[in-house]
């Protein structure tokens, strides 16, 4: 790993740190040398890019990283940005997790406009059907007994599983650290 690399790494693990406990999303677009290109603040479960234009960014080596309030993985919308901007790595940081995905050895190998969009949405959905289909029963019985833990367990864990799914069917490279 290059110096530059070491230099991304370190100035995205401080913009992580200073992030990971807040109450709202943060955004934080970095070029291949470290550089912010953007930085955004939304709401409690989402933010959104100022930028429109996928190809703003195409160019430009980025890495996306932002915090997630609740501690889940990726949605549909940040694997959709990933894709459209042709990031290196798009990450979510939470208090107990971080969330890394990078496109496999031959890119995402999804189209980048808004066919990719809508596939990484269609796609995205089918795994996470998938997995509320193999959970109702558990889901149903933890909702009777207001066992809240095992509620939020099952529902932190669709979006991971549908990460983990969705990372085996295109190549792409999902990792979880606890932080």
């Amino acid at each position: 790993m290059g110096s530059g690399s070491r230099g991304l790494a370190s100035k995205i693990r401080g913009i992580e740190s200073s992030i990971r406990n807040l109450d709202v999303e943060h955004s934080y677009v970095l070029d291949s040398k470290g550089n912010i290109v953007e930085h955004n603040i939304g709401g409690n479960t989402e933010v959104m890019s100022a930028h429109q234009d996928p190809e703003f960014f195409a160019s430009k080596g980025i890495t996306m990283t932002h915090n997630h309030p609740e501690d889940k993985s990726f949605s549909a919308n940040d694997v959709s940005f990933g894709v459209r901007t042709n990031a290196n790595e798009i990450r979510a940081t939470s208090k107990e997790h971080t969330y890394s995905l990078k496109p496999g050895k031959k890119g995402w190998g999804i189209p980048r406009g808004d066919l990719g969009a809508f596939k990484v949405h269609a796609d995205y959905a089918t795994h996470l059907n998938a997995y509320r289909k193999k959970t109702l029963n558990q889901l149903s019985n933890a909702m009777k007994a207001k066992d809240t833990a095992t509620i939020k367990k099952i529902f932190a864990g669709e979006q991971h599983y549908a990460m983990k799914a969705l990372a085996k069917q295109y190549g792409w490279t999902y990792k979880v650290t606890k932080n």
